[in-house]
């Protein structure tokens, strides 16, 4: 039986290739998601409105097409079923054949998939309209690029107007509710959990609207402008950060995990505001994260215990100090960030490319852990020392085979386009069709969505066991807080073409 290691040399895997499936495969989530899946409340499709959204690219010269059938949603489900329910009717353009089965959807709406989904909406939106050139708009793939970016930023808006009006306790507090609604294109009847507002929760909404505030009042995005929307979800991020700095004693007695949040959170918020004053916030967070790091490299779970974080949340701890690196410069940050992935790297099994993340004979890898290890070692990739970077990029490329193209975790994939048009699938550094292979999109080893029936989506979790070579999918329900988690890491594995650091 071949080994993991034996499969990886085989397909001979570069970067380029790791980059490019990661944006194929989440980009294809975002949209299946988005605008294909049903998983959640919808929106009363209003043709009027869609024409109204598309005024930013009307043109006689500029032919778009918004796909049939498209499904965008006021809110996302915490848990669906990514089986097609339709039988397919041979066009593709219409989104009606990818329709999920609703028969397994919990109706649970949480603050966290909800802001992913916002984040990850505006971050593909931004990466699809900003890369094309003039000369390549005579294609169809090109033409709808900006079509779909405007469905994905209208979307996100209804969805952080979602979170405003229906998602806050009496605190006004973010919490997750059941939806209780029996008509769902109507008016929303929600629940309360019984699950306590976290940290977290707050820090990832921030997230969510600062950098929906920021898209809107980005002139490199004339097609998104919007002034008037950008000063509303900027007085709701505002709320959020005076909270926080109301707090100091939830926020600096913090698990690690939750700091690491506020932290990417915060540093997103300063950037609305030109005042040095939300970075020195955010840079006093970090060194507090900074702190709890001890000189063999072991991150504290909270400042005055002795039990340690997780494994999975020391690699999230390695991306929050090097975005805090990026953006002010401090060393000490990316020092601690490297120390870090040194200790973390006596995890690293040369034979199967998986962290042992537990004590376990086994590998238990939950989505959400894949995606906290791809963001560490990526931002090593991107901002350590050079010795560090290259040890990152062979690691990343090996992690990322096994965890996402072996595993089995990524459920299907989108066919694969022709090398007509790869111009409108590729971003300009990878688009010369002479270079470009099918492995720059998609393993082969992950099976076409529409032969297996199945969204180009992820499951929940894998088990592998060693000593039989065997990877096992523990379940193929698709998890929103998890998945859409992970989805965001794989974009941002395409800095600088997604948007995703800021540098001093």
């Amino acid at each position: 039986m071949k080994s993991i290691k034996d499969h990886l040399n085989s397909k001979g895997y570069t970067l380029k290739n790791i980059l490019g499936q990661a944006m194929w495969y989440s980009k294809n989530a975002v949209l299946s998601v988005s605008l294909m899946s049903g998983l959640g409340l919808p929106w009363n499709y209003d043709n009027f409105r869609i024409r109204e959204w598309m005024d930013g690219i009307n043109d006689e010269d500029f032919k778009y097409k918004v796909p049939e059938n498209a499904i965008l949603l006021r809110a996302v489900y915490k848990k669906g079923n990514p089986s097609f329910s339709n039988a397919y009717n041979g066009n593709r353009n219409d989104y009606q054949n990818y329709l999920w089965d609703d028969t397994g959807f919990k109706k649970t709406i949480t603050p966290v998939s909800q802001s992913y989904l916002i984040i990850n909406e505006l971050m593909l939106a931004k990466y699809l309209v900003k890369d094309i050139d003039e000369d390549f708009e005579n294609t169809d793939n090109i033409k709808d690029r900006k079509a779909t970016a405007l469905l994905l930023l209208n979307s996100a808006l209804l969805q952080a107007d979602f979170l405003c009006e229906h998602m806050r306790n009496q605190s006004r507090l973010f919490v997750s509710k059941n939806d209780k609604t029996e008509k769902p294109y109507g008016e929303p009847i929600l629940e309360e959990t019984d699950k306590p507002p976290t940290i977290s929760e707050q820090a990832i909404v921030l997230e969510a609207f600062s950098l929906l505030a920021n898209t809107l009042d980005n002139e490199k995005y004339p097609e998104f402008l919007n002034l008037d929307l950008s000063q509303k979800y900027l007085k709701n991020a505002q709320e959020i950060y005076t909270m926080f700095k109301d707090s100091p004693g939830d926020i600096y007695g913090a698990k690690s995990k939750e700091l690491c949040n506020i932290i990417s959170s915060c540093l997103e918020y300063s950037k609305t505001n030109v005042s040095s004053e939300i970075l020195d916030y955010a840079t006093t967070l970090a060194i507090e994260l900074e702190s709890r790091v001890d000189m063999s490299g072991n991150l504290m779970r909270y400042a005055y215990e002795d039990s340690l974080t997780s494994n999975s949340s020391s690699f999230v701890a390695v991306k929050a100090l090097i975005q805090a690196y990026a953006l002010t410069g401090i060393y000490k940050f990316l020092s601690c960030a490297q120390l870090l992935y040194k200790k973390l790297n006596l995890l690293w099994d040369k034979s199967n490319y998986l962290f042992l993340l537990d004590d376990s004979d086994k590998y238990k890898y939950t989505l959400r852990d894949i995606g906290s290890v791809l963001g560490g070692i990526n931002a090593i990739r991107l901002f350590g020392d050079d010795h560090y970077k290259e040890d990152a990029k062979e690691k990343l490329i090996n992690f990322f085979n096994t965890s996402i193209n072996l595993s089995g975790i990524l459920l299907s994939t989108a066919p694969v386009p022709g090398a007509e048009e790869y111009e409108g699938y590729l971003s300009h550094a990878r688009s010369d069709s002479n270079a470009v292979s099918i492995e720059d999109f998609a393993s082969p080893n992950i099976p076409q969505a529409l032969d297996v029936s199945m969204a180009p989506v992820f499951g929940k979790k894998f088990t592998f066991k060693p000593k039989k070579k065997k990877f096992t999918i523990n379940s193929q329900s698709f998890y929103s807080d998890y998945a859409l988690y992970t989805i965001n890491e794989l974009l941002c594995l395409n800095y600088p073409e997604i948007e995703c650091y800021d540098l001093k």
